[in-house]
């Protein structure tokens, strides 16, 4: 991990301080890909641009042996904005079902304004929201993209520096 160590980006240092002190260290910020894996890319990215590090309720459900049903919040202003990262979607009936059920809960108990799941790989042909549209689904395996696309789900105009 220190050999791969580099200097953030001059917006991304408060970010990547902050979101280092989100997992609580290392080994747990490893977890979510520190310093360059998907994840951590992915959450710089919307904290660059959204001016907020993200928030989470719980940093051990990202040390498993993958991403599945972690949830993070961007609080912007009298906005919040959800995040809920999976590493794998399913595109079957059941799936999107029980997917759009976690996201729901998440949403009310967080109050968000927005909320987004993000996956990195999926079934062919995923939906573009997960069932009853109020929920948008992003499946992109490039952080950068998926940063992009996430911020248009959002709706608040602002962009990815970089």
């Amino acid at each position: 991990m220190l050999e791969e160590y580099t200097v953030p980006r001059r917006l991304g240092r408060t970010v990547n301080a902050q979101c280092l002190a989100m997992c609580q260290g290392y080994v747990e910020a490893a977890c979510l890909g520190y310093p360059d894996g998907f994840w951590w890319q992915l959450l710089v990215d919307l904290g660059e641009a959204l001016g907020v590090p993200p928030g989470t309720d719980d940093s051990s459900k990202f040390c498993s042996n993958a991403i599945f049903d972690c949830k993070f919040v961007f609080a912007v202003g009298d906005h919040r904005y959800g995040v809920v990262a999976c590493e794998e979607v399913r595109t079957g009936d059941k799936w999107l079902q029980a997917a759009a059920a976690s996201a729901a809960k998440f949403s009310a108990a967080q109050k968000l304004s927005r909320t987004v799941m993000v996956g990195r790989t999926s079934d062919p042909d995923p939906p573009e929201f997960l069932p009853g549209d109020e929920h948008a689904l992003v499946v992109d395996d490039d952080p950068h993209s998926a940063a992009v696309k996430v911020l248009a789900r959002f709706g608040t105009g602002k962009s990815v520096p970089g």
